[in-house]
This record gives structure tokens, C-alpha cells and sequence, in this order.
């Protein structure tokens, strides 16, 4: 089984529900809710550096990121410093987490 959260740049999400909507249109590829913003890049290359048992996906202006649910809680805290360090949003879905950036 896996686990799933996304970073993004957008300021179009103000709680979990309207998080939850562009994290699933970002699941379908659809990038309309979020801009592209030379940050995403860097926490891109950060993850894949550091992290590298983390599975992701990038799109334009956000992160996809997967990994084994037994690092879920690991991968959690990791990821949303990391958001925080980059001033970028998160979004969890499993425990619809949201973390404004």
C-alpha cells in the first residue's frame, strides 16, 4: 500500500476541502490551480537528492510524491518542513492534512 501528498505554489487553497480539489485535479494533470514558480524545481531536486525512497511526479508549478505507507509518517513530517522551508502548500489526503504555504 502506498502514501500520497502533494506540494504546490498557489494561493487558491485556504483550507483541506479547497486543497483537496486542486490536489485531485492534480491527479488528473491538471495544473490550472497552480503556477509555476522556480522554488517547486529546487524541492524537486531536494527530495530526489535526500529522499530517494520517495516516489515523484512533477508537474508544472507542483510535486507528486509517493512512498511505501510503512514511511508515511516519516515521509509526513519530512515533507511538510520541507513545504515550510520553501513557502509552498501541502496537502495530505490520507488524513486530509493541509499546510498553506
Amino acid at each position: 500500500m502506498e502514501w500520497y501528498c502533494a506540494l504546490w505554489n498557489s494561493d487558491k487553497a485556504s483550507s483541506a476541502a479547497g486543497a483537496s480539489m486542486i490536489y485531485e485535479l492534480l491527479c488528473e494533470g491538471d495544473t490550472s490551480m497552480v503556477s509555476e514558480f522556480p522554488v517547486v524545481e529546487e524541492l524537486y531536486e531536494e527530495v530526489k537528492d535526500k529522499y530517494p525512497e520517495f516516489t515523484q511526479h512533477r508537474l508544472l508549478g507542483a510535486v507528486l510524491i509517493s512512498c511505501d505507507f510503512s514511511k508515511a509518517e516519516y515521509a509526513d513530517r519530512v515533507l511538510q518542513e520541507l513545504a515550510k522551508k520553501h513557502g509552498l502548500s501541502y496537502f495530505e489526503p490520507q488524513n486530509f492534512t493541509f499546510v498553506e504555504g
